[in-house]
């Protein structure tokens, strides 16, 4: 033990205050480095085992960061087989490993062991019907008899985490990305009682534990949307902070609740309703960690409401999460979700965001229109008070919106060959949507009104 620690302590990792969770586990990899006798960790090294076990009896394991390894399954075709895999670094560390599985929330967990092929786990989730949620985590087990699951949390006996989920058989019907500035969307319900941190339609400002090391370890709230490959970063965010720069709790939900509404969905019609999100939620931190809610309902009436969500657990990602309408209420033309964020005495940091709604059904969408090509263009962008729009082969319904999604100029028809002048003088400086509807086909375009 002496000499294994006076050869490592040279070589000792260090790191920034909120990384001592890494920093941890590189002690543990330089201490097998050290042990190592032919430059190859994956196949152990001569006191491995007695290494490893030394450092889990202080909970630092090689069982960490699998999120990294295993990529999460999102949506899959009715019916086949759902492949599982996870990488294994360190086969001679791992002592197996499994995929938990039930179908739609009433479901009872499952369990299917993954084969060790020396590089990575592998197994596979039986195939189901359209219109099946999945929800699914991954266990691994090491030499020294301890466990862990990923996402983490997800197997504790009290206050679990969500696990993964997997939309089966699903097309999608809509999407709220906040990237176009979906319209419909309401903030605030007379309940709530937040003075800071009020829902909001933004690009997200990330906050820190630690402004100095802005590192992940140290994120409270997120500093990027979740929609891929978008240029806008738009998000529903609980309040931004004035900048990055200053350290969390400017700006988070305080006293009380923030609720956010969906649009208003009518679902008559549709043969099995599903929804899917993604969301970011922390609260660990402040005077009272890990003592508020976050809550996610449904509701076929706007008065009555199902619970869908109603956790205690931070997780420092864009998390998914899905749901069918079905298992909850059922659904009707007035069908809407709603996302709360609370924060109550003494006071922990809450932090929230949402985006990328989506609505699915077991059928395909069928447009009741051909695709029609619609001429036009707007000038100047950005403008100081005017918008000029030039439309073309076809008559055009527009209509004007802020990023909160309300209607700020009341819909107009332009004729086809017409020059229209959109006078926004009397608005504030800001972002704002132009919708342009023609032969039931929707265009938007982002409109930039400064003030000089």
């Amino acid at each position: 033990m002496m000499d294994l620690f006076a050869d490592h302590y040279a070589g000792t990792p260090n790191g920034p205050t909120g990384a001592e969770g890494q920093v941890f586990r590189d002690v543990l990899v330089e201490a097998l480095l050290v042990d190592d006798n032919d430059a190859d960790l994956s196949n152990g090294t001569p006191n491995d085992q007695d290494i490893a076990c030394a450092f889990g009896r202080h909970g630092i394991t090689l069982i960490t960061d699998v999120d990294s390894v295993h990529a999460e399954l999102l949506t899959h075709i009715a019916n086949d087989p759902i492949p599982m895999t996870a990488d294994n670094s360190y086969p001679w560390y791992y002592n197996g490993a499994d995929i938990h599985y039930k179908v739609n929330p009433s479901g009872s967990w499952n369990v299917v062991a993954m084969t060790d092929t020396m590089n990575q786990f592998e197994g596979f989730i039986p195939g189901q019907p359209a219109g099946s949620i999945i929800y699914y985590y991954l266990s691994f087990d090491d030499i020294c008899n301890n466990r862990t699951a990923y996402p983490q949390g997800v197997d504790a006996a009290s206050n679990p985490n969500i696990p993964y989920v997997i939309m089966v058989g699903f097309y999608e019907h809509d999407l709220q990305d906040f990237d176009n500035f979906n319209s419909g969307w309401t903030i605030g319900d007379a309940a709530d009682g937040a003075t800071t941190g009020v829902w909001e339609i933004a690009s997200p400002v990330a906050s820190y534990t630690n402004v100095s090391n802005k590192i992940p370890a140290n994120l409270v709230q997120t500093g990027t949307d979740h929609t891929p490959n978008d240029n806008n970063n738009f998000c529903a965010v609980t309040g931004n902070a004035a900048t990055s720069n200053i350290i969390q709790g400017n700006n988070d939900v305080d006293g009380g609740a923030t609720t956010l509404y969906s649009p208003v969905y009518d679902l008559t019609g549709f043969q099995n309703p599903a929804f899917d999100y993604y969301r970011w939620y922390t609260n660990n931190t402040g005077n009272s960690p890990n003592n508020d809610f976050w809550k996610v309902q449904v509701s076929n009436d706007g008065t009555n409401w199902s619970t869908i969500e109603n956790i205690l657990v931070t997780d420092r990602s864009w998390r998914h999460y899905g749901f069918r309408v079905g298992d909850y209420i059922l659904p009707s033309s007035t069908t809407s979700i709603r996302f709360i964020a609370a924060d109550f005495p003494a006071g922990s940091i809450v932090e929230a965001a949402i985006d990328d709604l989506r609505l699915w059904d077991i059928v395909e969408k069928v447009s009741s229109t051909e695709d029609i090509s619609v001429d036009y263009s707007i000038y100047p962008n950005p403008s100081n008070g005017n918008f000029v729009l030039e439309l073309g082969n076809v008559p055009v319904s527009l209509s004007l919106y802020n990023t909160l999604g309300q209607q700020v100029k009341q819909p107009v028809v332009v004729n086809a060959f017409e020059k229209y002048v959109i006078n926004a003088s009397d608005l504030d400086a800001g972002v704002y949507l132009l919708r342009l509807e023609a032969e039931g086909q929707l265009y938007f375009e982002k409109l930039m009104l400064i003030k000089e």
